[in-house]
């Protein structure tokens, strides 16, 4: 009960900083006036493309994810559990992880614990990749545009070092324990074990592919195009609005770095704080009108986060369910490797 209560407060939380940050925003601009215009006026090759990197985004996300699950997913699974799980994530914030857990370990039959422990990895490799971004951005963005940026860059490279050293400790002191244990041969917590011991075991087994370099290789080689998709996107959606040549590459990378930082906070889709830090860095930085920046901001999540996302959630979904169940029709030989290997 009270795990219900603290989900159904932080949710409430989540919609009411959303709520209160999208308030801001058009109150102080005349974005919604600018919105329908500038979507028409739009390039449609350019947001066809970025809708498709789009595509391709979650399908290498969900290849990444599958190196660290220790029992086989199907291709078109993980990507099911991606897809569908950024749409829960418009409505429920946080609420993609949980359901993809669900999803994933029901369809393929594994234990919760640990795809709970996967997606958990996935999310700490998420911040660290966030963190190099942020700090590349300071190094690369117009200093002569960003007063005292200096002394961000300096404080922030302490703050992303000293991070990194202790998600590292964490890491490893998993990885270790998790090769100690299975040395030791003791595959599971002993019966009437702590929660916490739980939770700790399955992140010991999460982590196990650590000990592997073919598997660190191919975490980093999903990783890299990953990100640089998401970049390109918002060059392309950028480009389209006409706003691109009055940024440029360097403006582009500090705005996709800002604006990427903020999904981490707690609301519905990433509403608000994509939006208002997306419009405030494109005003002051760049001189973009501030209505047409909201709009842009505004237009671009709305077609990326909720038409394509939905879309393309629904027919990946629908054809994992169909494949599962034809394959269940015709053979059980495999009952742990449901959908395409």
């Amino acid at each position: 009960m009270r795990t219900g209560v603290k989900r159904v407060i932080q949710t409430g939380l989540g919609f009411a900083l959303a709520a209160g940050l999208l308030g801001y925003m058009f109150k102080s601009t005349d974005a919604a006036s600018h919105m329908i215009p500038m979507l028409k006026k739009a390039g449609k090759t350019e947001l066809v493309l970025a809708c498709a990197l789009l595509l391709v985004a979650n399908l290498v996300r969900a290849l990444r994810w599958r190196v660290f699950v220790a029992q086989p997913v199907s291709r078109l699974t993980a990507f099911a559990g991606v897809c569908a799980g950024y749409v829960v994530n418009n409505v429920l914030p946080r609420g993609g992880e949980l359901f993809r857990i669900w999803y994933v370990g029901r369809a393929a039959g594994l234990p919760l614990a640990g795809v709970t422990a996967t997606v958990g990895v996935e999310r700490l490799l998420d911040v660290v990749a966030l963190g190099i971004l942020f700090f590349a951005a300071l190094l690369w963005a117009p200093t002569e545009k960003v007063e005292g940026l200096g002394v961000v860059t300096r404080y922030g490279a302490i703050a992303m070092v000293t991070g990194f050293v202790l998600l590292g400790a964490l890491v490893v002191g998993l990885a270790v324990r998790g090769r100690r244990r299975a040395q030791a041969q003791q595959t599971q917590p002993a019966e009437g074990a702590s929660r916490l011991a739980r939770v700790l075991h399955s992140m010991e087994q999460a982590l196990s592919f650590m000990r592997s370099p073919r598997a660190w290789a191919r975490t980093v080689a999903w990783t890299v195009p990953l990100w640089s998709l998401y970049f390109l996107m918002l060059v392309l959606g950028l480009e389209s609005f006409g706003l691109f040549q009055s940024i440029g590459w360097r403006g582009t990378f500090l705005i996709f770095t800002i604006t990427a930082l903020s999904t981490l906070i707690p609301t519905p889709g990433s509403a608000g704080g994509y939006h208002v830090l997306g419009m405030i860095v494109m005003d002051r930085l760049y001189g973009i009108d501030r209505s047409e920046a909201a709009a842009f901001i505004t237009d671009f999540h709305m077609l990326t986060y909720y038409v394509v996302n939905g879309l393309l959630a629904g027919l990946v979904w629908g054809a994992d369910v169909w494949w599962r169940r034809r394959l269940a029709k015709k053979s059980v030989d495999q009952p742990g490797r449901l959908g395409i290997p």
